[in-house]
Formats: structure tokens, C-alpha cells, sequence
């Protein structure tokens, strides 16, 4: 089994892309539902995941985090 996360902003857009991957790849358990970054990066840390479906508008915001730090 696949684990995967799914990091989006936008709750419809979650919701959808995990039916999505539930109905047509069996092989990947979609673990949690993430909204930001700050719950993607405790998410990755929990679950190690082997696959993340991230949404690029989040994918920029975490690189601003990590620039500021």
C-alpha cells in the first residue's frame, strides 16, 4: 500500500482529489487531509508518507516559510 497525503488550501479541492484517488488507484491510502503547510510538515513527520499530492500555490507558501527562517 501506497501512503499518501494531500496539501490544499481550498477544502473542496481535497475532498475531491481524495475521491478521486480513492476510486481509481486501490493501491494508495490517502492518510490526512492537510490545509498549510505548518499540518502538511507535522503530517510528514507523523505518517512518512510515501507519496504527497501538494498543490502548487501551497508548495510556493512553504517555500517563503523556510526562506524567513
Amino acid at each position: 500500500m501506497i501512503k499518501a497525503l494531500i496539501v490544499d488550501d481550498e477544502e473542496k479541492s481535497r475532498i475531491t482529489l481524495k475521491s478521486i484517488v480513492s476510486a481509481n488507484c486501490p493501491t494508495v491510502q490517502v492518510l490526512e487531509l492537510c490545509d498549510s503547510v505548518d499540518a502538511a510538515l507535522k503530517a510528514i513527520e507523523a505518517h512518512k508518507p510515501d507519496l504527497i499530492f501538494w498543490i502548487l500555490k501551497c508548495l510556493l507558501r512553504m517555500d517563503l516559510v523556510y526562506w524567513r527562517k
